[in-house]
């Protein structure tokens, strides 16, 4: 008597357990890679750095404010010293919050960009405006010539305004645009 109970409380608990295992392997209904984020309109990719903050990548409301994304990491204890202009910015995705102390232990906090490599393994779309030779340069198809041509242009005659503007430098086109297309914000 006491095999037959041992066995079925045993085809109970798989009955359970397959399920649960079954719904934490599944697949993203649109059959994304799970190592990449995609940019969705709502929120922004950031990545918050610096001494005593782990290196993490967040994804935060769309216009979340630095003081708000320093209070989510490392409490509103340590920011005292930063002038309110800096604790009200309207951050965007992309945007890399790095902490930095001072030798006197004054905190201070820089923001730059993040790379066109990692935003573009974040799904955060490009922008043609706001990149630089190197951001250029990791993109497919674009060498270090031609990404040199395309900044000294955009130096020279201003903002390309989208990404159709770059076609005015020489060696990118229909094809080279169909390409990179992906990459970058669409209006």
């Amino acid at each position: 008597m006491e095999r037959p109970i041992r066995l079925a409380i045993l085809l109970l608990i798989l009955l359970l357990y397959v399920p649960l295992v079954r719904q934490g392997r599944g697949v993203s209904p649109q059959r994304e890679p799970a190592a990449f984020f995609h940019y969705s309109s709502g929120l922004a990719v950031i990545r918050v750095v610096g001494p005593g903050i782990q290196d993490q990548i967040y994804r935060i409301h769309d216009g979340a404010t630095v003081g708000t994304v320093m209070n989510m990491t490392i409490g509103s204890s340590d920011r005292a010293d930063w002038p309110e202009g800096l604790l009200l910015r309207r951050l965007e995705s992309g945007d890399i919050l790095k902490l930095v102390r001072k030798q006197n232990q004054h905190a201070d906090i820089n923001i730059k960009r993040m790379g066109a490599r990692e935003r573009m393994v974040l799904g955060i779309p490009l922008n043609p405006d706001r990149m630089n030779q190197a951001d250029w340069e990791a993109l497919p198809g674009i060498g270090p010539k031609l990404a040199e041509r395309i900044t000294h242009d955009r130096q020279l005659n201003g903002d390309f305004g989208s990404l159709d503007g770059v076609k005015r430098v020489s060696g990118i086109g229909e094809g080279k645009i169909s390409i990179i297309n992906k990459f970058f914000i669409t209006k």
